[in-house]
């Protein structure tokens, strides 16, 4: 018989991440939610994630994690060892309408998990995330100097066109192994709400060849202080949600 506490914590309509490979050095965790549960045989239905798993993806590991609430207010990750048993392209809702899904096989017991450097998400429509960076006395802002590509809990890849308007990008005389001021701004379309948050960032990396028009630049960020990570945490989550959300219920 199945434990209450995960029959609690992965009932129907709970927001969840699927992660591969989590004690790898490059972890992937995609977000879903939990359609339908039968716990008897051990048994989840979940929505087919962004970008979709297909049978062709190879992994090593699998769990299935949720975020968890304890007593303090704090919120720990649980997970699951799993694997998907089947490709559903008509999982049937309750509403009547028919979605992707995909069958897991979970595996008690259930454990707590750090997957924090899993999770990765391309800016959009509904969430959106702009910003400045400083160097030295130089301020290059999004929109004009470079573009959010994409951002997690530890770092962020940036767009950086190799001309500003018919000069050569100053920005990319920035080197690896600098150290940079960043300030983000995190836009939430649907709750009209907007966070900012600022701190030290280090280039890891950059990558001059991208394509013909831009360079793409790693930035590591520097343990945020106060309460940011958190905040940073929970918009990338709920992005991710909204999206699953968005396809599966329109």
């Amino acid at each position: 018989m199945m434990d209450e506490h995960i029959e609690h914590i992965f009932n129907s309509g709970a927001g969840i991440d699927l992660v591969f490979n989590i004690d790898s050095d490059a972890p992937r965790a995609l977000s879903s939610i939990v359609l339908d549960a039968d716990f008897r045989n051990n048994t989840l239905f979940a929505a087919q994630t962004t970008p979709p798993v297909t049978p062709n993806f190879t992994y090593d590991q699998m769990h299935v994690t949720t975020l968890e609430s304890t007593g303090s207010g704090e919120k720990k990750r649980q997970g699951l060892s799993c694997s998907i048993t089947r490709f559903m392209n008509k999982y049937k809702l309750a509403n009547g309408s028919f979605t992707v899904a995909l069958q897991l096989l979970i595996s008690p017991p259930l454990k707590e998990v750090n997957i924090r450097s899993a999770f990765r998400l391309k800016p959009g429509l509904h969430y959106s995330v702009m910003g400045k960076v400083i160097y030295g006395k130089q301020e290059f802002y999004s929109g004009d100097h470079f573009g959010v590509h994409d951002i997690s809990n530890t770092g962020m890849a940036i767009l950086i066109p190799k001309l500003f308007k018919t000069h050569p990008n100053p920005f990319l005389n920035i080197t690896v192994g600098a150290s940079v001021k960043i300030g983000l701004v995190l836009k939430s379309q649907q709750e009209e709400a907007i966070d900012t948050l600022s701190g030290i960032a280090r280039v890891v990396r950059i990558q001059m060849q991208f394509n013909k028009t831009h360079a793409l630049m790693g930035l590591f960020f520097h343990p945020f202080s106060g309460n940011q990570e958190a905040r940073l945490s929970r918009f990338i989550h709920e992005a991710q949600l909204d999206e699953i959300r968005r396809l599966n219920w329109g």
